[in-house]
């Protein structure tokens, strides 16, 4: 019986002496992480200091895209058979769009780190221009009203879908220029900390501002003047200028990553979503010049004004999507006193339905044309070379 006690009585008390070794009191132990060991420790401010100061410089070499934004299509005219005659129509055969172009950008940006468990506050301001000019024209070909068997099959018109009344209008020559202006302001609130002894996160959010300017311009242009025996068409020229501005501000969270290989170099990994509420500003001013020959052979005006054709203002919310990879190189000197990084990467930073601009959509009456809104995106790309110094 006295053995069957002390059995009980040691399976009763080995709890305690398993897991009450590491219990200590609240007097003997205080609840401070940096005494208790933390899971995530801070990357910063630097060894001795309070606070560190972040000075960010970077160079931006990127081209953008923007969705639905053709400056002409190229028509052929054919033949189709069908009783009692040949019927001659033209149909599309091509749409051509502006290239790709490179231009340079520039983002700077200013923040502090604390050792307030390694919160850090950080703004920046991003700029970046760029524009593409293009153009194409076709051989002349006899203009027409009503009539177009004065055309062979095979011959190539020319028509843009920014023109009023692209039913009826054709040209030999049309040339577009777009432009992009681009300016963000980003300032947010995060904490850099290692998650393992090679792998740094660095969860933020904050808030951003815009405010860009799109500007789309196309001309098109007709000259019967050497082509005398082709129509009553003599001089023809069209011009449509597009401008979308947009102001917006809104919310930003993401994450960056570093992934240390050796004791300077490393690969980096960010993303981040931005939610942005803002204005759209749309204005179009369409002009039209028409000069014909009379029945006498001599030539008229026809038609020559500027028309505002288009002034709308809306407000929609506007998704972001911005995505970063590369290398960086970073030491410190000074007996850590400061910490000096290099970095080179790519970045994508989607616009998701941005071109709001209005394009005119063909119907079945001449001159006749309503709206059609396109949902095209905006795409900016391109290399990032970046210094950062913290002291």
């Amino acid at each position: 019986m006295n053995s069957l006690k002390r059995y009980m009585m040691a399976l009763v008390l080995l709890p305690c002496f398993l897991f009450g070794a590491g219990y200590q009191t609240s007097e003997s132990q205080p609840l401070q992480p940096q005494k208790m060991g933390q899971i995530t420790p801070p990357h910063g401010p630097l060894p001795n200091h309070n606070i560190d100061v972040v000075i960010n410089a970077e160079f931006l070499w990127w081209y953008a895209t923007v969705g639905n934004l053709p400056y002409a299509y190229v028509k052929e005219v054919v033949v189709r058979s069908t009783l009692p005659m040949n019927e001659v129509i033209f149909v599309p055969d091509r749409t051509k769009e502006f290239d790709v172009e490179w231009d340079p950008g520039v983002r700077v940006g200013l923040g502090i780190i604390t050792n307030h468990d390694g919160w850090d506050l950080y703004t920046d301001w991003t700029y970046f221009y760029n524009s593409d000019s293009k153009s194409i024209s076709v051989p002349p070909f006899r203009q027409f009203s009503n009539n177009i068997l004065v055309n062979p099959p095979g011959q190539l018109l020319l028509n843009s879908p920014w023109f009023g009344g692209t039913t009826a209008s054709n040209f030999n020559e049309i040339d577009g220029k777009w432009s992009l202006l681009f300016h963000q302001i980003d300032l947010v609130l995060g904490r850099k900390f290692w998650i393992s002894p090679n792998l740094v996160l660095r969860p933020y959010g904050g808030l951003r501002g815009h405010l860009s300017r799109l500007h789309l311009h196309i001309k098109g242009t007709y000259d019967g003047r050497e082509n005398p025996e082709g129509g009553r068409i003599f001089l023809q020229k069209e011009k449509s200028n597009w401008k979308q501005k947009f102001w917006a501000a809104g919310l930003l969270a993401g994450m960056k990553t570093t992934w240390h290989m050796t004791k300077h170099w490393s690969v980096f990994g960010d993303g981040d979503v931005a939610l942005i509420y803002g204005c759209f500003n749309l204005r179009n001013r369409f002009g039209s010049l028409i000069i014909r020959r009379d029945n006498m052979g001599g030539i008229e005006t026809l038609q020559n004004f500027t028309h505002t054709y288009n002034n709308d203002n809306f407000y929609s919310i506007q998704p972001v999507i911005d995505l970063a990879i590369g290398f960086r190189w970073e030491t410190t000197f000074s007996n850590c006193s400061y910490r000096l990084n290099f970095d080179a990467g790519w970045e994508n930073h989607s616009w998701i339905d941005f071109n709001r601009l209005t394009r005119f959509k063909k119907t079945e009456v001449i001159f006749a044309q309503d709206f059609l809104p396109p949902a095209g995106n905006l795409s900016m790309s391109g290399v990032v070379v970046r210094g950062r110094f913290e002291f």
